[in-house]
């Protein structure tokens, strides 16, 4: 067994660079928005928030691997966090493994289940299981 991940505070010049992905994702600047993460996952390689909006630039980027590379890290460092769950559904929802993205989806619903997502995770779910 591990032990439980205590995840570090980040220093100021990483807290300006996940602010700084997340302005550049927020404007579909994507290489831009990676080049930060990157570059902070470099000193903080189990920043979960990071990791996760990883997993979503990737995602965006349509590249499936690192993108599921990156939300699978992110569960590894906190598998409490809904939001890598849900995006791990995602991209075995669109790889067609159904089993795995109804595993993954019935996380985020345990986890967050009056989440910002949950009535859209049902739909995919009830589709899922038919």
């Amino acid at each position: 067994l591990l032990a439980p991940v205590v995840l570090a505070a980040l220093d100021d010049a990483a807290k300006g660079q996940l602010a700084e992905a997340r302005k550049h994702y927020g404007r579909k600047k994507y290489r831009a928005a990676a080049e930060s993460l990157e570059a902070l996952l470099q000193a903080h390689p189990r920043h979960a928030p990071a990791l996760l909006l990883l997993a979503q630039v990737r995602l965006e980027q349509e590249k499936m691997d690192e993108a599921m590379k990156a939300a699978k890290s992110c569960v590894e460092v906190d598998d409490t966090l809904a939001d890598c769950w849900l995006t791990i559904g995602v991209l075995h929802q669109n790889a067609q493994d159904k089993p795995a993205a109804i595993q993954a989806y019935e996380r985020y619903l345990e986890l967050q289940p009056e989440g910002t997502y949950a009535r859209d995770v049902k739909k995919q779910l009830a589709r899922l299981k038919k």
